[in-house]
């Protein structure tokens, strides 16, 4: 695709690779290291992930089509659609605080499917009982929705917010109280 460069330069080019397929969602972009899947940009998100990614990476790298983890995330969140998955185990490279990190991982990756917490339960859960907007500013800015599934924490008195608009998070709860046999 292209090579870029940034003003720090490291010893090795990392290449990013970018893959996007159409979803019930509709189209999903994803975006992988070296390491892992980092990003999973929904439809309806404002930039595009190829130009997000640009400008976020710091060192030299590679743009590149594909990546094996990407296409494994793409046939998994397929299956997520179809309700034939629930739990995802592609490699990740989550690239974010360690207060998001924890919040993320340890209070939001741990919900179960089919079910919602509170923004002061995923609080609680990561031993912060008073950092509520912290964790809905965590979930704002997932950069994995669907597998960090950002989508199942609600507010108090309602639904909350979600990056993707409050359609798409009615639309994910609804597709998982159905596979749940919760509909």
């Amino acid at each position: 695709m292209q090579k870029t460069a940034s003003k720090k330069s490291r010893s090795r080019t990392e290449q990013l690779h970018l893959h996007h397929f159409n979803s019930p969602l509709g189209r999903i972009e994803l975006a992988q290291t070296d390491k892992g899947v980092c990003r999973i940009s929904l439809s309806g998100e404002r930039t595009s992930l190829a130009a997000e990614m640009i400008g976020s990476m710091r060192g030299d790298f590679e743009l590149r089509s594909g990546g094996a983890e990407n296409r494994k995330a793409a046939g998994q969140l397929k299956e997520y659609f179809a309700g034939k998955r629930r739990r995802f185990d592609f490699k990740l490279d989550i690239q974010v605080s360690d207060f998001k990190r924890k919040t993320l991982v340890e209070g939001v990756m741990k919900i179960p499917y089919g079910k919602t917490r509170s923004y002061s339960d995923v609080a609680r859960s990561v031993g912060s009982p008073r950092a509520c907007r912290a964790v809905g500013n965590a979930n704002a800015t997932n950069p994995l929705p669907l597998v960090i599934p950002c989508h199942r924490v609600v507010g108090a008195n309602g639904l909350g917010g979600y990056g993707g608009g409050l359609e798409l998070k009615k639309k994910l709860l609804a597709l998982e109280a159905r596979h749940s046999g919760r509909s």
